[in-house]
């Protein structure tokens, strides 16, 4: 009984290996710089043309990190100073990040290190969404539009639901050559 138990456990926390894995998301907390060579950032290229080469793996990696609302602001906060309704909104599966391209909607893992993020004396927790593409996509052009969505509770609306406004959007025309 408690050999299969055992077991269970051990395949349940092991890390999965995967040949060409991109961002390691098994990584806790995850690196603070990726490699650069891999990743196609839209915050840093939002609106404007972004050149990739065809066939060539990348990921995309976007998420949000703590805040709390003040006077109709969003100001990063560090977690244990953010209201119980903020975190509760905050972890909800309507507070994301997501990726279309073309129009379809990218499959995404959800990475929430267990550790807080340290950033300039601060301690901010983290929700990150990650896109991973191993085969890259065939020469071409493509149009990317990456959505920053946050719960309605943070507005009065309905916890567990979208605000129909992204807090941030980015469109950007991607040429794979």
């Amino acid at each position: 009984m408690l050999l299969p138990l055992a077991l269970s456990l051990i395949v349940a926390f092991t890390p999965t290996a995967s040949a060409h894995h991109l961002l390691a998301t098994s990584m806790d907390p995850p690196p603070s710089e990726w490699s650069p060579e891999y990743q196609i950032n839209l915050l840093e290229n939002c609106g404007g043309p972004i050149d990739y080469d065809a066939d060539e793996g990348f990921f995309v990696a976007h998420g949000l990190i703590s805040f709390r609302i003040e006077d109709g602001e969003f100001v990063p906060s560090t977690w244990p100073d953010v209201p119980h309704e903020g975190k509760r909104a905050f972890m909800s599966k309507a507070t994301a990040f997501k990726l279309w391209i073309d129009g379809e909607l990218q499959k995404s893992s959800m990475l929430v290190p267990i550790d807080y993020w340290s950033v300039v004396d601060m301690v901010l927790k983290m929700k990150l969404f990650i896109i991973e593409h191993h085969d890259g996509l065939p020469a071409g052009t493509y149009e990317f539009v990456g959505k920053w969505l946050l719960d309605a509770s943070f507005f009065g609306g309905e916890f567990g639901t979208s605000w129909p406004d992204p807090a941030i959007e980015c469109a950007s025309t991607v040429t794979f050559t």
